[in-house]
């Protein structure tokens, strides 16, 4: 993993890098929050259910890999790295709000409830296509 900071909440932080060569988004799990490792195993688990249903990458993006960082015991998720989070464009136009209604069926079909729908968990896909 290779990369620079992104964003952070309250479990930890999200960077910008590469897994394998192909970029990433990675997301650090610090273990000095409460339920950072929790949240971290959960978050791991939808992906390994979208993944068995065909869902990962066409409504999310894909999970390049899960673990530990070895000389910390930090928790981390690699994700695909998508083109643009809506949060950063403009107004949303009536096609990218019926494509996230598309997504969030596409998830509800695959038997995942996200609970936390929002611009900033939006994100258009190389393609265009809203995630």
């Amino acid at each position: 993993y290779t990369g620079g900071y992104l964003t952070s909440s309250q479990l930890g932080v999200d960077t910008q890098g590469s897994v394998g060569g192909a970029p990433a988004v990675v997301k650090v799990f610090d273990p000095r929050f409460p339920g950072s490792e929790e949240a971290m195993q959960h978050e791991w688990r939808v992906y390994e259910h979208l993944g068995r249903q065909g869902a990962q990458g066409a409504c999310t993006p894909r999970l390049l890999k899960a673990g530990e960082f070895y000389h910390t015991g930090t928790l981390f998720l690699a994700l695909s790295e998508e083109a643009c989070p809506l949060s950063e464009e403009g107004t949303m136009g009536f096609e990218d709000r019926e494509a996230a209604c598309a997504a969030v069926c596409a998830l509800h079909a695959a038997g995942v409830v996200h609970g936390d729908i929002c611009r900033a968990n939006l994100v258009r896909g190389a393609g265009g296509a809203v995630k």
